[in-house]
């Protein structure tokens, strides 16, 4: 196995942890959702949880959560909080969407074969060079921010359920972290 192969197989694993990693970021959304309710965050059969996972758009999940807490004069400390962890997940979702649609190629370089991530990828502009290539390091950099991002969610989750005056077992599960509490500096979107 050439450099190339082996830098392709390791694309190809490295989209998978990104992909999975994404995974998690929908799951913080969907126990949001359920605990802005009151409903334990693990009441995965629960029909509300039902209702919200069978909206498959992420725009229109965010919108429903925007709308809820817009509409739930209890939630009136937290309402700050909602656009700037709306924009930053729209967008981490255009960085997840440039993984899950995309193509590894190999391409000759001046020091030989060069596998990359060739997102959104059509033949005339690969045969004309044009277009994103992501390496490893950038994908992994994007699971790192995924993850980051879930348990940006999970913070949220922690102070709704807390704002809800809710049993902590709702919102938190048994040797999770405990996060702080949503401040000042969370009503921005911070970085890319």
């Amino acid at each position: 196995m050439d450099d190339s192969e082996r830098t392709r197989e390791e694309i190809f694993t490295a989209m998978g942890r990104c992909l999975h990693a994404w995974g998690f970021v929908e799951l913080e959304i969907a126990n949001l959702f359920m605990i802005l309710q009151g409903i334990r965050r693990d009441a995965y059969t629960h029909p509300m949880r039902a209702a919200f996972e069978a909206v498959i758009a992420l725009p229109v999940r965010l919108a429903m959560i925007g709308a809820y807490v817009e509409a739930d004069r209890t939630l009136a400390d937290y309402l700050p909080h909602v656009q700037p962890l709306k924009t930053k997940i729209r967008k981490q979702y255009e960085k997840r969407h440039e993984i899950a649609h995309a193509l590894v190629a190999r391409e000759m370089t001046p020091s030989g074969l060069k596998a990359s991530l060739r997102p959104f990828v059509t033949m005339y502009g690969y045969s004309q060079k044009r277009g994103a290539q992501l390496s490893l390091d950038q994908i992994n950099d994007r699971t790192k921010a995924f993850n980051a991002l879930a348990d940006r969610i999970r913070r949220h989750v922690q102070s709704v359920g807390a704002i809800r005056g809710l049993p902590a077992d709702f919102y938190a599960s048994p040797g999770e972290v405990a996060f702080t509490p949503l401040g000042p500096d969370d009503l921005v979107a911070h970085g890319k």
